[in-house]
């Protein structure tokens, strides 16, 4: 009779033929794909915990800046304003009969111009000096400031020198560094690490969480939201009680880059714009430039040599947009500022 082998006695695990090494490479190759998929889901969850983390830094500080700016604006925006002696001198050379509407025509004019110089938002707003009142503390504070930053009083050399690129964004700063409580200056609410100077002209900026510069429009109409409802018949601007200027009478239009359709323009309630361009670093607003002008150039809108001399709704003579409009202004077929964070709608 044959021996019967021993391995077919013994549980078929512990035979030394079927043994096993280690893992097959399908077994091996299973197991890396699991620990890819579980890496690549932890990966995602840390990065978007990280954008809802910059998200959430960046709505504080639009918020700390709206909480200063607003209280400034509601003390500048109805304090009794003065005329200055040229302006006074014209009411009193006017005829009796125009003298009410005159004098009121340029107090509307001084307190614009007194908007203008509290809450500048752009380089001429502190090159150009006032036409209806006297300069103000806080914008001798300002131009001071600038002087010191670039080591001249000279306006003529600060203006080839100081960059206009984030000009709202420096102007902001300036703002708060001279507002003051029992504290101490609005900036100390930032960290160094939140102010820089990303155009490196001197000028300091607070940037975002995403490193880009907050920027500040002081007028911003062409902006529709909570605060700008855009109608002059509903939410009038209550800085002209007496409807003196001429759009109350005889609106003119402006394009609303939202729906392509010219409307008519009544003065209406305008907020301060502070915002952020968002995680996509694109701002998609008109702050700066009036584009497409007849030469084909491009021109800053300098409000104090407007038609209007500091008119809050100067319209594009090209596109016929209003400062603040959104859109795609860089043509690159995206609407950058679908991811701002401001204080019109993300504070509220």
């Amino acid at each position: 009779m044959k021996r019967m082998s021993n391995c077919r006695l013994r549980p078929a695990r512990i035979c030394p033929g079927n043994q096993r090494q280690g893992l097959t490479l399908i077994e091996l190759l299973v197991v890396l794909g699991i620990i890819v998929t579980i890496a690549g889901m932890l990966l995602f969850m840390l990065n978007g915990a990280r954008e809802e983390s910059r998200r959430l830094r960046t709505v504080a500080q639009v918020r700390r800046v709206n909480q200063v700016v607003a209280e400034r604006w509601e003390e500048v925006g109805f304090q009794p304003v003065q005329l200055n002696e040229a302006s006074r001198n014209v009411v009193a050379n006017a005829l009796p009969a125009a003298k009410l509407g005159l004098s009121r025509n340029l107090k509307l004019s001084a307190t614009r111009e007194l908007q203008r110089l509290e809450f500048p938002d752009r380089i001429s707003d502190l090159a150009v000096f006032p036409q209806f009142g006297a300069p103000t503390p806080a914008w001798l504070n300002y131009r001071l400031k600038v002087q010191v930053v670039f080591g001249t009083t000279d306006w003529t050399e600060i203006l080839t020198r100081w960059s206009d690129d984030h000009e709202g964004a420096e102007c902001l700063y300036l703002i708060l560094s001279a507002i003051f409580d029992e504290d101490g200056h609005a900036l100390r609410f930032f960290s160094q690490n939140e102010i820089g100077d990303i155009d490196n002209d001197g000028m300091p900026e607070i940037w975002d969480a995403w490193g880009n510069p907050i920027e500040f429009l002081r007028w911003a109409p062409g902006y529709l939201s909570p605060y700008h409802e855009q109608n002059g018949v509903a939410t009038p601007d209550p800085f002209d009680p007496f409807r003196s200027d001429p759009r109350f009478a005889t609106p003119t239009e402006y394009f609303d880059t939202r729906d392509g359709i010219k409307k008519p323009l009544v003065p209406f309630n305008l907020y301060p714009l502070v915002f952020s361009a968002g995680p996509d670093a694109v701002y998609g607003v008109a702050f700066v430039n009036e584009p497409a002008h007849s030469d084909g150039g491009v021109r800053k809108v300098e409000y104090a040599n407007l038609a209007i001399p500091n008119d809050p709704f100067p319209v594009d003579d090209g596109d016929g947009y209003m400062i603040g409009a959104t859109g795609d202004f860089d043509g690159d077929g995206v609407q950058g500022h679908e991811d701002n964070i401001d204080n019109h709608w993300d504070i509220r």
